[in-house]
């Protein structure tokens, strides 16, 4: 009857061990897709404030987090480092695709904010597009 006991608990304390690592894993899985997210929407704030200021603090902003600060990088790889099921990392990628697909908008309409031409830029992200992308990035 001893042993059973010794037993038990050495499995109920192993089976709190597992819960314990799996409710780690899932608010690490939640923050890193939070900073990806934060991140994302940090480079539409400073191109929409680059568009309506023309203050070229945001346009150096936006390259510094794209090309040097890197964050959404940063979470994709601790995102992997966790060990994503084939579902999860099928989500991952198309939330990179998204986010990818925005920066390439971004860049579009800071070119045009610096050539002058802000009705061309206020149009790329402010429009269909690119709202799209924002909502399904979020999602």
């Amino acid at each position: 009857m001893i042993v059973m006991v010794i037993i038990l608990a050495g499995v109920l304390s192993y089976v709190a061990a597992i819960e314990e690592q799996m409710a780690d894993k899932h608010l690490k899985y939640i923050l890193y897709l939070d900073e990806f997210t934060d991140t994302s929407n940090y480079l539409t704030q400073q191109v929409r404030s680059f568009l309506i200021t023309e203050d070229e603090k945001y346009y150096d902003n936006f390259w510094y987090e794209v090309d040097i600060a890197r964050n959404r990088e940063t979470s994709i790889s601790e995102l992997k480092a966790l060990g994503l099921t084939q579902e999860e990392q099928k989500m991952i990628d198309a939330m990179v695709e998204i986010s990818n697909t925005q920066i390439l908008l971004e860049n579009q309409a800071m070119t045009y904010i610096i050539d002058g031409i802000n009705e061309k830029a206020q149009a790329i992200i402010f429009g269909e597009e690119y709202e799209e992308n924002i909502y399904n990035n979020n999602a």
